[in-house]
């Protein structure tokens, strides 16, 4: 039972309380400063904004996770006012896993303890992707946190689910920015050389330049005024529409997603999410086409999510396109995943590009690519693997002509202990088309039944979002649109489960 046990420090932002409210200055320094992010701690006037709410919700979560706050709030309160703030404002904290491991180990064992588990899987539980999301609550620069508490709770839904988190470390370039930031002084004083250097030959280049630059000053400026006005409404579309999802008003979602343009300035984790979460539903909903729709647009701004997800999303469009009926375009969505993912090694673009048969230009974009995958397969062949791996090549092999190499594949997929009910439905049709092909009817028709009833178990109540575990809804369906090529191939076993 979540209790309020701190409303914190407020301000009104807007409008007058009463006749005697006094406004709260800039200068002072108040709130606890353990909790305190790093804009509060500058005193500079910066508005202080929700960002600042997710920071402080990133030291709870570290101190959930860790048993203390990330800077020690004894130490913050001994070191004085200007330090206090240095420390904020500049020193990074250590990472969750990092202050676990430097507890000694009665305290070690005390909190490992309070959280129910033993140390050493404590340690491990949090390495990784709760450091991560940790961490990005907690950055200095409030541009690079999660934007909304929605944000961070979806980030951790799928830290629960074991889905890839959108948290990730720092790019190099965002390590030399903080990096000048450090040294500020020797950078300011190299730039105001190299500064000097180039006044000279700016100068003169914007003589040069300058009458023809003023012809288009005005027009541009009216331009990005429009640009702007258009981004921010934009903006303001899917953050409601965030809202509306978060409600599971998913009707009232989609079309308000209708409205939005397609803007760079949509490349957010929340207008990520706001297609994502739409185009599922529609998908669920059998709405193939609008589904499609709405993941094409998501394709175009999906550069915030890691390669991992981004193949899921190319592999949920490929799958509606081709639900859709409209082969040309399923023909050019197949072209742009070969030139956008092709470099992806987990599968994901095999399966993409497969759901129909391919010519011989396309088979010599894709020879490459199964060469690759089938590499690391034939040398794990002795070990555990995961029926992933096997079915994408399987179906390479079908589609080449090659059958036997094909229901061998698809042998040694159902044949591993890791299995997936979606890769192993998917895996029995392709062994029956297979085995039909090289005349072995009777196995055709048993390997077809078994994968028929996966399907219908899985299908028969409706189409839901599934889960890493059995298969997302759009491996069902790419199981169930091989079902329906091997229900017209296979004699005598024709028939549907799922429109």
């Amino acid at each position: 039972m979540p209790k309020v046990i701190d409303f914190g420090i407020a301000k009104a932002t807007a409008g007058r309380l009463t006749d005697s409210t006094l406004c709260t200055a800039v200068e002072p320094f108040l709130g606890t400063p353990a909790y305190m992010s790093p804009e509060q701690a500058e005193l500079t006037g910066l508005d202080v904004d929700t960002r600042s709410d997710i920071y402080s919700l990133g030291v709870l979560l570290y101190e959930l996770l860790t048993g203390r706050t990330p800077f020690d709030r004894h130490l913050l309160l001994r070191s004085g006012l200007d330090e206090m703030r240095r420390t904020l404002r500049e020193k990074e904290p250590p990472l969750p896993s990092i202050m676990i491991t430097s507890l000694d180990r009665t305290e070690l064992t005390s909190t490992a303890r309070q959280r129910r588990v033993e140390p050493p899987k404590l340690i491990s539980e949090i390495q990784g992707d709760l450091d991560w999301i940790v961490m990005k609550a907690l950055e200095k620069d409030r541009n690079r946190r999660y934007e909304t508490a929605n944000g961070l709770a979806m980030d951790i839904q799928r830290y629960l689910n074991c889905e890839p988190v959108l948290a990730r470390p720092p790019g190099q370039l965002y390590r030399l920015q903080k990096m000048m930031r450090r040294n500020r002084l020797i950078f300011v004083a190299g730039g105001a050389v190299a500064l000097t250097l180039l006044l000279g030959l700016g100068l003169s280049t914007w003589l040069f330049f300058g009458e023809r630059a003023a012809r288009f000053r005005e027009t541009a400026a009216r331009e990005r005024e429009a640009h702007l006005r258009m981004e921010a409404e934009d903006r303001a579309r899917i953050a409601q529409v965030v809202i509306y999802v978060s409600q599971k008003k998913f009707a009232d979602a989609d079309r308000l997603l209708q409205q939005v343009g397609s803007s760079s300035s949509l490349a957010t984790l929340d207008g990520v999410s706001a297609y994502r979460s739409v185009g599922q539903w529609l998908a669920i909903h059998g709405r193939w086409q609008a589904a499609a729709e709405r993941y094409l647009a998501l394709l175009k701004i999906d550069h915030v999510d890691g390669p991992n997800l981004a193949t899921l999303d190319y592999q949920a469009c490929g799958i509606l396109l081709a639900k859709a009926g409209d082969p040309q375009q399923y023909a050019n969505f197949r072209q742009m995943a070969l030139t956008n993912i092709a470099t992806v090694p987990n599968g994901g673009i095999l399966k993409i590009c497969l759901l129909f048969p391919v010519d011989a230009r396309q088979t010599d974009q894709l020879k490459p690519i199964a060469d690759r995958e089938e590499l690391p397969l034939r040398l794990a062949m002795a070990n555990p693997i995961c029926d992933w791996k096997t079915m994408p090549a399987a179906l390479w092999r079908y589609r080449r002509g090659d059958f036997r190499q094909a229901a061998e594949w698809c042998q040694l997929g159902l044949s591993q202990k890791i299995k997936y009910p979606a890769c192993t439905a998917a895996l029995h049709v392709i062994r029956a088309m297979a085995n039909y092909q090289e005349g072995n009817t009777n196995e055709a028709g048993s390997e077809l039944m078994q994968g028929r009833q996966l399907i219908a178990a899985k299908l028969q109540g409706g189409l839901d979002s599934g889960k890493a575990g059995e298969g997302y809804w759009h491996d069902w369906l790419f199981a169930d649109f091989l079902l329906q090529e091997a229900n017209a191939l296979v004699d005598g076993l024709d028939g549907t489960v799922q429109d």
